[in-house]
């Protein structure tokens, strides 16, 4: 099985998302779709991979 059903969390922290997973999934492109939505709304979005986050 593999795509966004292979996504293992979505977890909304308050206002903020951590998106997890196997490689190849689709986070990175689910994020981005997040990110655009955000935006368009009029918020602002920011994308980070877990070693900048440490």
């Amino acid at each position: 099985m593999g795509g966004l059903a292979a996504i293992t969390c979505l977890c909304f922290l308050y206002s903020n998302i951590m998106i997890t997973g196997s490689p190849g999934v689709g986070k990175t492109w689910i994020a981005c779709a997040l990110a655009q939505k955000a935006y368009r709304e009029g918020n602002r979005a920011l994308y980070l991979r877990l070693p900048k986050l440490l």
